[in-house]
């Protein structure tokens, strides 16, 4: 996972559809994958781990971005091994830059990817069904915890306010 893709990703908090509707001031969750595969090291097999890599561009990316929205976070993996449950940090907050990258900081990455239920359960602490929310994902892999992410998106989409 390459710094400049998780800024992308990063960077669609603001240019989402839903931007213009609410003005970068919807909250948003951040899902952050602390699954086995992060630890292992970026398709160039040298230098820092997948996880590294994430936290880096997240210390950098997050400041500016966390200024003018709440954001929370939810983490999966984890160190969990076997577990397909996700770990709700804390519900969006102001100024959560900080709460944020110290979380991230601390995760051992092992465990399982629960895409699925990691997603949904972020998507529900915002109330997506009745109010606007932002779902963003940092992940190097795929679902193996049994979940179907595509049609569960689709359903959530239907069902959803401005997801």
């Amino acid at each position: 996972m390459r710094p400049a893709c998780i800024l992308a990703l990063c960077a669609s908090l603001a240019t989402s559809p839903g931007y213009a509707a609410t003005n970068c001031q919807s909250d948003a969750m951040l899902v952050f994958d602390g699954s086995g595969s992060m630890d292992e090291m970026t398709m160039e097999m040298r230098g820092p781990t997948r996880i590294d890599e994430a936290r880096h561009a997240l210390r950098d990316a997050l400041p500016g971005i966390a200024v003018s929205r709440r954001i929370g976070l939810l983490t999966y993996g984890a160190g969990a091994n076997g577990a397909c449950t996700p770990t709700l940090r804390f519900a969006p907050v102001d100024g959560a830059a900080p709460a944020v990258i110290a979380a991230i900081e601390g995760l051992v990455a092992g465990g399982l990817t629960p895409l699925t239920a990691s997603v949904q359960a972020a998507a529900e602490v915002l109330a997506y069904r009745t109010r606007p929310a932002t779902v963003v994902l940092v992940t190097d892999g795929n679902e193996t915890c049994g979940g179907t992410p595509c049609a569960t998106g689709r359903v959530m989409e239907a069902a959803g306010h401005d997801l």
